[in-house]
């Protein structure tokens, strides 16, 4: 909190875009698991394993905006 105060009082990226310093946790949490996945499909089913799961997480949730997830199907 400290520093977006700062930030806003003195004229910076909060003063005129708030978001922007909002999401650092988010970029170092995209950045530890990665933007992409390959699953199995197999006859017609996702090979998790007995106990996965998948789940589509956005870290940078503090604005308001559309969000796509492509798929891309590859093989015989």
């Amino acid at each position: 909190p400290l520093h977006r105060q700062f930030s806003k009082d003195n004229g910076g990226a909060m003063a005129t875009r708030p978001a922007s310093l909002l999401n650092g946790d988010a970029h170092c949490k995209a950045t530890l698991l990665g933007s992409d996945k390959t699953f199995i499909i197999k006859n017609g089913e996702i090979l998790t394993g007995t106990y996965g799961y998948i789940y589509f997480v956005d870290y940078d949730g503090n604005r308001s905006r559309r969000r796509n997830c492509h798929l891309c199907a590859m093989g015989i």
